[in-house]
């Protein structure tokens, strides 16, 4: 072989090489690597998208949003309450599937940060199907093998006007330090949902459906003839709770406490309901000594 001839060789195998790291990259990044989202009968799915309130928690935001996209998400709205570092930098790898957001606004009366996030939101909801509003310490857990991806598990919802999800609430693990296992892993111990007692929701809306956000961040309102149900369809009228708990299909698993590291980070960034929150270290004993339980759906994602 004639050194022109192996030179060239070289150069396309070099070509074709740095097109396969860069695919790979690109797939890494969807998080499409941990789930098959093609639905055997080809059915069109619909899109999935995600809106949340973001501030100063770049350190959690990455693993939350692997996560997600690898549920079936396609886009998540990031409303960026004045963080230190933007999340526009911190998320730069992300362009082709996060909307960013600049929503921090002293003016924001008579709605408080979060709220005034979703109304903005709600402003894109002809771009999907179906939003969440979550934050970034809660993940969406899907609990049985048949629902593979969250667009696959709401084509069963389709004519309603929302999914809401009951709260699956995790403590501390003992942890004191920040952890370096990711969340879903690090934390298992978690406040047993109840089928009697009444139970917190976070909800994903059908975007056709949808009519306004009501006065918390929790529930919504909805166009005439439609409104929220829970995983069985048992609707769920103006209010966020559901009367008893229901996670045999899907939950939202909130990681409220994290380490005491983590909490004390949460409390000096306030919350999104005004800046202020009655969050202390006596809350924080008392829902960690409530999280007897052992909820592990969660960690057997790979992130």
């Amino acid at each position: 072989m004639s050194s022109a001839v192996h030179s060239k060789m070289r150069s396309l195998l070099t070509v074709a090489l740095l097109a396969y790291i860069s695919a790979a990259a690109a797939f890494r990044h969807t998080g499409a690597h941990r789930h098959n989202l093609q639905d055997a009968s080809h059915t069109e799915l619909p899109s999935v998208a995600i809106c949340v309130l973001h501030k100063d928690q770049n350190e959690d935001v990455e693993e939350w949003l692997d996560y997600h996209l690898g549920l079936g998400v396609s886009k998540v709205f990031f409303m960026d309450n004045n963080s230190t570092v933007p999340i526009r930098e911190a998320l730069s790898k992300y362009e082709s599937v996060v909307h960013y957001e600049d929503v921090f606004n002293a003016d924001a009366a008579p709605l408080n940060q979060q709220m005034y996030a979703y109304k903005k939101c709600l402003e894109h909801k002809d771009e999907v199907a179906w939003m969440a509003f979550i934050d970034v310490d809660e993940f969406i857990v899907l609990k049985t093998k048949e629902h593979w991806s969250l667009p696959q598990l709401l084509m069963e919802y389709k004519d309603e006007g929302a999914l809401a999800m009951n709260w699956v609430m995790f403590g501390s693990n003992s942890h004191v330090r920040r952890p370096e296992q990711h969340t879903l892993h690090a934390y298992t111990r978690c406040i047993q949902p109840h089928p009697t007692r009444t139970e917190h929701i976070k909800t994903i809306v059908n975007t056709a459906h949808v009519a306004d956000i009501s006065g918390d961040p929790h529930h919504f309102h909805y166009v005439e003839g439609k409104t929220a149900v829970n995983e069985n369809h048992v609707p769920v009228v103006n209010t966020p709770f559901t009367e008893g708990a229901s996670v045999s299909k899907i939950a939202c698993h909130h990681y409220v406490l994290k380490s005491l590291e983590d909490f004390s980070h949460k409390i000096k960034r306030g919350s999104g309901d005004g800046g202020n929150t009655s969050k202390n270290l006596d809350w924080f004993i008392a829902i960690d000594s409530m999280a007897t339980a052992y909820c592990t759906p969660g960690s057997k994602f790979n992130i």
